[in-house]
């Protein structure tokens, strides 16, 4: 009873091959081989893939099993599709897995994803891990339409091996994973496909990395750089290791649009931070604070209020969080005094931290 738990026949000791009722007769009887105390095998699974749930801890672990006559010719068993029978979570009176009770799938080898994997991990809104899913087999996927949709929680996701010339979907993707930082889709190639909102809401996203098979141009993508006082508002390729900056800045619109031109080729990209000199800074426009993270800051005609669209008059309260190093050349550095009036910090009320200020470089004061 119950979906495919009970269509397949096995070793008592669970050894060598499982076998589907219409091939065990054929396997025993004719060729000889295989005798033995067999038993109908209530373990449950996925599509043709066996798997078990911790609840004390939410780990879903997916593994293959030998299937006899099933094996498919990559030597791999196929994961079922989100509406099928075996689907854990959909049945989860019968399996005793609920969606928000999954924490962590784990993947071992030798699984194949189904041609239609829409929505197949969407909705896990408590998932944080996928582990594993990088050795899956991808290549007969043709409908990634929602795949990751919703999962709020899933901070990491490595897919640089996954093959996707033959999808022609991929609306929403990875829509509303809203606590996801850091992508790798290296290998994707986009030609065929659809991605109508499929970045969209990615809204802590760190780092994406792309391919040469990537292109955005005329399918909406949605890939927003996400909102924080301290980005520019603007996509840049970065050096993974040493985040150095490797291209010119660009918006999200200038970006899906060039990508693939110019220096926007294959790499990794990042919302460009806002830096005065090597200390990052973010302001809040509310409440006038402009915060100054650790690092050596460069000279006053470097400052926030100097290159970027910060107005001078809107500072309020300057805040230093953690060690932060003056320059040499600390001349006027918060002084506001200059013979340009649009530099002038005339309402600049606070300072806060100045015993995180390191002054035993600078030389000129």
């Amino acid at each position: 009873s119950g979906g495919d738990k009970s269509k397949y026949w096995t070793r008592a000791d669970y050894g060598g091959y499982d076998f589907e009722s219409s091939n065990f007769m054929d396997f025993v009887f004719r060729s000889g081989e295989g005798t033995g105390v067999y038993v109908l095998d209530k373990r449950p699974r996925w599509g043709t893939c066996l798997y078990n749930f911790d609840k004390s801890t939410g780990e879903l672990t997916i593994s293959d099993s030998f299937i006899y006559g099933t094996v498919s010719k990559d030597n791999g068993l196929y994961l079922g599709s989100h509406n099928s029978v075996s689907d854990p979570w959909t049945n989860s009176e019968e399996s005793g897995v609920a969606a928000a009770d999954i924490k962590k799938i784990t993947i071992g080898e030798n699984v194949i994803l189904p041609r239609d994997s829409s929505n197949l991990f969407a909705g896990l809104q408590n998932l944080e891990e996928i582990d594993g899913l990088n050795e899956t087999n991808s290549k007969y996927i043709t409908n990634m339409n929602n795949m990751f949709n919703a999962d709020s929680k899933l901070k990491n996701l490595n897919l640089s091996t996954f093959e996707t010339s033959a999808v022609t979907n991929m609306n929403g993707i990875f829509y509303g994973c809203s606590s996801l930082e850091n992508l790798d889709i290296s290998h994707f190639d986009d030609h065929k496909s659809q991605i109508i909102s499929g970045f969209s809401k990615l809204e802590s996203l760190k780092t994406i990395t792309l391919g040469k098979g990537m292109r955005f141009v005329g399918h909406g993508g949605g890939l927003e750089v996400p909102n924080s006082q301290f980005n520019s508002g603007k996509w840049v390729k970065i050096d993974p290791v040493s985040g150095q900056e490797l291209s010119n800045a660009y918006t999200s619109e200038e970006f899906m649009e060039k990508y693939g031109t110019g220096d926007l080729t294959e790499g990794t990209y990042a919302p460009q931070t806002n830096k005065w000199g090597t200390s990052s800074w973010g302001f809040d426009d509310a409440t006038g604070t402009l915060t100054i993270e650790s690092g050596q800051l460069g000279t006053r005609d470097e400052s926030p209020w100097n290159l970027s669209h910060i107005a001078p008059n809107d500072i309020k309260k300057i805040v230093l969080e953690g060690e932060v190093t003056a320059p040499e050349n600390a001349l006027s550095l918060f002084s506001g005094v200059t013979d340009k009036e649009k530099d002038v910090l005339k309402n600049l009320t606070s300072i806060e931290g100045l015993e995180n200020l390191e002054t035993t470089k600078i030389q000129t004061i």
